[in-house]
């Protein structure tokens, strides 16, 4: 999984086995661990009914994407394609986009 985060956008993108691995067992993770101990934990969840396509969740160290388990099926019915999921949020300093991709350069 590789993880983008800018001023007022999260892009994460995942490889073909790690979108199938999302669709088989609902959640994928990484994380990223720091010298002095601490981590980040960073993820995709699937969720069966949501208002959005894309939803940014953070759970103390832990940020987690959710998609719409619509969107991750009809993402992988076009596959290969260079277009993902895209979203907008409302965020404390304005929208955020979010953004949910498979690489298919590989």
């Amino acid at each position: 999984m590789n993880i983008r985060l800018s001023k007022g956008s999260a892009r994460f993108r995942v490889d073909d086995k790690e979108v199938e691995a999302l669709a088989n067992d609902k959640t994928l993770s990484e994380t990223v661990e720091f010298p002095d101990q601490s981590h980040l934990v960073f993820g995709v969840a699937l969720r069966e009914k949501m208002d959005a396509s894309l939803s940014l969740v953070r759970e103390g160290d832990r940020f987690l994407l959710e998609v719409s388990e619509g969107e991750l099926h009809s993402l992988r019915s076009r596959l290969p394609s260079r277009t993902g999921v895209e979203s907008e949020v409302s965020g404390p300093k304005g929208p955020i986009k979010l953004s949910f991709e498979v690489d298919v350069r590989r």
